[in-house]
């Protein structure tokens, strides 16, 4: 099944106003954004409402799993590391485990990075690495407050008449292309940050163990295909063309 249909049967949708994790892979029962069906007046959420949102989704997260103890070492060093990488003076990160077995790593807007039990106990530490890095970048490139300001600059680029069941296909297309446009520019971020080899392992090793323990996580439709994604990282590409990429999910 591709994107749009996927998006189509899960009725994933649009809230500009929800508070939303980046997360390396979502549950789909998770991953509700309420879509709207015309442009938006997209604006960007100011440093203090992002981290404002940020703090209500840390609180959503830690309701949602426990913390684990273990892994403490692993997250101090994959800190350590990736000092370089934390640039906002705005933020103070800060690294948590989870205590689940489903292989995920969630970023929150005011600097929370964390990563699950699955995770943290079957990959290496540089693929740790890599994926705190890839969250990192979520927060550094302020993808969760500019979110809204892009779904809205693609919706306009992209002419339809209002209330057309081809404005509805295209705006669906949109909500799809700004969360893969995401995924790609962290992916790519973090290839630059620590190394691109090191980037198609990871993201192959996280597909691997996806396939084995969640399944349902490889056809969350706010992510793209970890085929595209290592594809792209191979390559040596950043992210695509946003307008370009809409119209390849509406083909």
């Amino acid at each position: 099944m591709d994107s749009l249909r996927a998006l189509q049967s899960a009725q994933l949708s649009w809230n500009p106003g929800r508070s939303d994790r980046h997360s390396e892979q979502q549950n789909s029962d998770q991953d509700q954004d309420e879509y709207s069906p015309t442009p938006l007046g997209g604006e960007e959420l100011s440093e203090e409402e992002e981290q404002a949102e940020g703090l209500r989704h840390q609180q959503e997260i830690l309701s949602e799993y426990g913390l684990w103890a273990g892994g403490q070492n692993l997250l101090e060093e994959c800190a350590r590391r990736l000092g370089h990488t934390m640039a906002r003076p705005d933020l103070c990160y800060g690294f948590q485990a989870l205590d689940t077995e489903r292989p995920l790593a969630s970023s929150c807007a005011n600097g929370m990075v964390y990563f699950s039990r699955g995770l943290l106990e079957r990959l290496s530490l540089p693929e740790v690495c890599y994926f705190g890095a890839h969250e990192i970048a979520h927060t550094e490139l302020r993808h969760y407050a500019t979110r809204r300001r892009r779904l809205s600059d693609l919706q306009q680029a992209i002419p339809a008449q209002a209330g057309s069941a081809v404005r509805l296909r295209v705006d669906q297309a949109a909500v799809l292309a700004v969360r893969h446009q995401e995924e790609f520019e962290a992916d790519h971020q973090a290839a630059v940050w620590l190394d691109f080899d090191l980037a198609g392992r990871a993201l192959a090793r996280l597909e691997e163990l996806c396939a084995r323990f969640s399944p349902e996580m490889l056809t969350v439709p706010s992510h793209p295909t970890f085929a595209a994604r290592i594809a792209r990282i191979q390559q040596g590409q950043a992210a695509p063309d946003m307008v370009s990429y809409c119209y390849s999910l509406l083909n």
